[in-house]
């Protein structure tokens, strides 16, 4: 939101070059990982850090969520924000593999979650 309020400014080009290096020390802080026994306020970090930091185009995010969009296994509360920034590098053969993915998937919990992923494609 912060975003649309500067964006026309002069100082908008600052602004994002600042929250880009906060959010990729978080992002390198907390990674993709799930640690067992993590506190929940770990994980909603880990979630916020991936979010700041693939939409501000850190390209360890950027490349990192790409790479687990296709893992077969991802930790519930991450499965979001690893979908939709993933689509946003997918090209057309993960993208196509996804659609796959989201039409073979039986749970309404995972295919909601798929569906709203979808939100995050521009092209």
């Amino acid at each position: 939101m912060l975003n649309r309020w500067l964006s026309g400014l002069t100082m908008f080009p600052k602004y994002q070059k600042f929250i880009r290096s906060l959010a990729e020390l978080l992002y390198e802080q907390m990674g993709l990982e799930v640690m067992d026994n993590e506190h929940k306020f770990q994980r909603y970090a880990r979630i916020t850090a991936i979010g700041l930091a693939c939409e501000f185009g850190v390209e360890a995010c950027t490349k990192d969520t790409k790479a687990k969009l296709e893992a077969s296994e991802l930790a519930p509360d991450l499965r979001l924000p690893i979908y939709g920034h993933g689509l946003l590098e997918a090209d057309e053969v993960t993208y196509l593999k996804f659609i796959d993915k989201l039409f073979a998937t039986t749970g309404q919990a995972d295919r909601t979650l798929m569906i709203s992923a979808l939100g995050y494609v521009r092209n």
